[in-house]
C-alpha cells in the first residue's frame, strides 16, 4: 500500500515513476537526476518501507512485506526475496495510474536516461488496452539451462512455457521477448495491470516461481502479451553498458527509429 507525504493528490497527466528499496536509495536518486535534467515532466518515487525524500521527486511510501536486500551486481533470481521485491512492479504501476497521473512511463532504478526520454510518451496511444513494453534484444531468454527453443513449429522448450500451460496462453503468437526495465502505461490499460498482478501473486506461481516465472514479473507480462495477441510495444530503447557505451549513445542520439552503434 502506498502513502503519499508530501505529494497533493492532483492526478497528472504524464509521469515518469521509479521505485527502489533502502539499499538502492543512492542509486534511485542518480535516476531520478538524470531525468530532471533533461525533462520537464514530473516524477514519483515509490520508496519501499522507507520514509526518505527523494531530490528532485515525489517520494511515495510503499509498504510491503519484503526484506531490504543489498544492492548486488548482479540479482539472484531464485530468490524468493527478489521475486517478492520485483513483482511490486504491477502493483505500483496500477496504484500510479489509480491515483497519480493518467499516463506513466515506468523507469528502473538504475537508469540513466538520454535526452530523448520524454518522446516514449509519444509512441503512446493512450487508448490503448495494455501497456508498451520495451523489446529486448533476444527472442527466447534462458535460466538456470532451460529456455530456447529448436524452430518455432515447437515451444514446449521455452522459459514460458509452464506458465503459458497454467494460464492456458497459446505462446505460438509470440514475437521479440520483452522486457520491463522501461515501459508505458495510460487509464485504459489498468484492466491488464491488474490481471499481470494477479498473475504475480498466483499462488502456485509465488510457491514455484524458478519454474513458471524464472523472469518474475517480466515473464508473467509476456505471457499476458501473448494471452491477447497484443504484439505492438516500444522499440528497444535502452543499452546496458558503462560510460563509454553511455558516450556512444548519446552521441547517436534517439528518435524511436532503429539506429546501430556500429564498431
Amino acid at each position: 500500500m502506498s502513502d503519499s507525504y508530501t505529494y497533493e493528490h492532483i492526478k497528472a497527466d504524464r509521469m515518469y515513476v521509479l521505485y527502489a528499496n533502502a539499499s538502492y536509495y543512492s542509486t534511485v536518486c542518480m535516476a531520478v537526476e538524470s531525468i530532471n535534467n533533461v525533462s520537464d515532466i514530473p516524477v514519483i518515487v515509490y520508496m519501499l518501507n522507507d520514509y526518505r525524500e527523494v531530490p528532485g521527486a515525489t517520494a511515495i511510501y510503499w509498504e510491503c512485506d519484503i526484506e531490504d536486500i543489498p544492492k548486488e551486481a548482479y540479482i539472484d533470481r531464485n530468490d524468493y526475496r527478489i521475486y517478492n521485491l520485483l513483482i511490486q512492479r504491477a502493483s505500483i504501476t496500477k496504484d500510479a495510474l489509480l491515483n497519480y497521473a493518467n499516463t506513466i512511463v515506468y523507469i528502473d532504478s538504475d537508469i540513466v536516461v538520454t535526452p530523448y526520454i520524454d518522446t516514449v510518451f509519444d509512441m503512446y496511444d493512450v487508448t490503448t488496452p495494455y501497456p508498451y513494453i520495451t523489446e529486448g534484444v533476444y527472442e527466447y531468454v534462458l535460466s538456470n539451462g532451460r529456455g530456447g527453443a529448436d524452430s518455432k513449429d515447437d515451444l514446449s522448450t521455452t522459459l514460458e512455457h509452464p506458465a503459458c500451460e497454467l494460464f492456458n496462453v497459446d505462446q505460438y503468437v509470440r514475437q521479440r521477448y520483452r522486457t520491463t526495465n522501461i515501459y508505458i502505461a495510460s487509464q485504459a490499460s489498468l484492466p491488464f495491470i491488474e490481471e499481470w498482478e494477479h498473475m504475480c501473486n498466483n499462488p502456485l506461481v509465488m510457491k514455484e516461481h524458478t519454474w513458471y516465472a524464472p523472469f518474475h514479473e517480466e515473464t508473467l507480462i509476456n505471457v499476458l502479451l501473448w494471452k491477447y495477441n497484443y504484439l505492438n510495444g516500444l522499440p528497444y530503447v535502452y543499452v546496458n553498458g558503462g560510460l563509454k557505451e553511455m558516450n556512444e549513445v548519446n552521441a547517436l542520439g534517439f528518435t524511436g527509429k532503429k539506429k546501430y552503434i556500429m564498431h
